[in-house]
C-alpha cells in the first residue's frame, strides 16, 4: 500500500505530526512557506588609497557565495577596478540608484538599485564599496 492512501497519523512520522499540530495551533497556515532570512549587506569604505580595493579583490576569490556589486562611476574606464563600471555624467544623471556620492567634486558614484535589489530578493550576503558619508543612509534604507 503506498503512503498516499494510507490515513494522515500513519502517511506522516510523530515529529512531523506534532510540529504541524503545533503549527496549527498557533494560527500558522499549515502551507505556509519557510521565511528566508533577511540578507546582510557589509559596507566597505575608507579613505582614497587605503587599499580596499585590494581587500574586495582577495574577499571576492575566497567568498563565492556572496555578491560583491558593481558601482557606477564617472570616469574613465582604464581607471575603474574590477567592481566599478564607467558611466558618463548623462548616465549617471539618468541612473536610478540605492545609494550615491561625490568624491572629490569631480566624481560621482552609486550602487545601481535594479542590480542591489536583484541580490537582495535573492537573498545573498552582499558587500557594497561605498562612501563612509552613505553608511548612515545604508543604514536606514536597508537595516
Amino acid at each position: 500500500r503506498s503512503s498516499h492512501t494510507l490515513p494522515l497519523h500513519t502517511a506522516i512520522g510523530t515529529t512531523t505530526r506534532a510540529l504541524l499540530v503545533v503549527a496549527l495551533a498557533c494560527g500558522a497556515a499549515a502551507l505556509a512557506p519557510p521565511r528566508m532570512p533577511r540578507p546582510k549587506i557589509f559596507l566597505v569604505g575608507g579613505p582614497s588609497g587605503a587599499g580596499k580595493d585590494a581587500l574586495l579583490a582577495g574577499a571576492r576569490e575566497k567568498a563565492a557565495d556572496v555578491a560583491f556589486v558593481v558601482r557606477d562611476v564617472t570616469r574613465a574606464a582604464d581607471q575603474c577596478s574590477a567592481l566599478e563600471r564607467s558611466v558618463s555624467s548623462d548616465e549617471f544623471a539618468t541612473g536610478e540608484y540605492a545609494l550615491r556620492w561625490s568624491a572629490h567634486g569631480t566624481t560621482d558614484y552609486g550602487i545601481p538599485a535594479k542590480a542591489l535589489e536583484e541580490v537582495l530578493a535573492a537573498g545573498r550576503t552582499i558587500v557594497l564599496n561605498v562612501s563612509r558619508g552613505t553608511f548612515a543612509e545604508a543604514r536606514d534604507k536597508y537595516a
